[in-house]
């Protein structure tokens, strides 16, 4: 049966790059492991039995509403299909699937009423996920704040890490580095550096 499945599922799969790749039979044997356990980590890492590393097997740290930024979450799934060469848009649909945590995902279900969340585009879900944990700015509201900053206490370094903090969401364009400049020099206390 296992030999059956390989045989099915190998013209689908990427032809490796690397010698030490794994091999069409140990990749379907994982996959229905991870189908038994319900988490790669836990079993394939700690099982000397199937010659494999955790690293092997790519896996994403899980989202979490309540404690992740999305945008940045995005940002590194992005970088996490790069790195693992992975372009399929279904793939790219399960990793997130299975990435964002139940909360997360219960959330989705309920907003893909009446399908089903896997029967998405990858790029649909992101926009549906973007809409609820997404942070929605004023523009206005985040210059205001970036034209008020004032140095305190912080030495040059960390001032200049709170302007660049404070003006990712300003939008500035092409003109981020006039906007910085400006704020780094009338943003900062009296001085040694103010003074020279």
């Amino acid at each position: 049966m296992v030999l059956d499945l390989c045989n099915i599922v190998e013209p689908f799969i990427v032809a490796p790059s690397r010698t030490s790749a794994l091999d069409v039979r140990t990749k379907v044997l994982t996959a229905l492991n991870f189908y038994g356990y319900g988490s790669y980590q836990l079993n394939v890492g700690q099982n000397v039995n199937t010659a494999i590393s955790q690293p092997s097997v790519p896996k994403f740290l899980e989202f979490s509403y309540e404690s992740d930024d999305w945008e940045i979450y995005l940002e590194r799934l992005d970088q996490h299909f790069t790195a693992n060469n992975i372009g399929d848009e279904k793939i790219k649909t399960a990793i997130l699937l299975s990435s964002i945590g139940q909360e997360s995902y219960k959330l989705l279900r309920d907003l893909c009423i009446p399908d089903l969340p896997k029967t998405k585009a990858f790029e649909e879900l992101c926009t549906l996920l973007n809409k609820q944990f997404g942070v929605h700015m004023s523009v206005w509201r985040e210059r205001r704040k970036f034209h008020q900053l004032k140095q305190t206490d912080e030495t040059i370094t960390e001032w200049y890490a709170k302007i660049h903090s404070f003006s990712v969401h300003c939008k500035f364009g092409n003109n981020l580095n006039v906007f910085l400049k400006d704020k780094f020099v009338t943003g900062l206390t009296q001085g040694r550096v103010l003074n020279r």
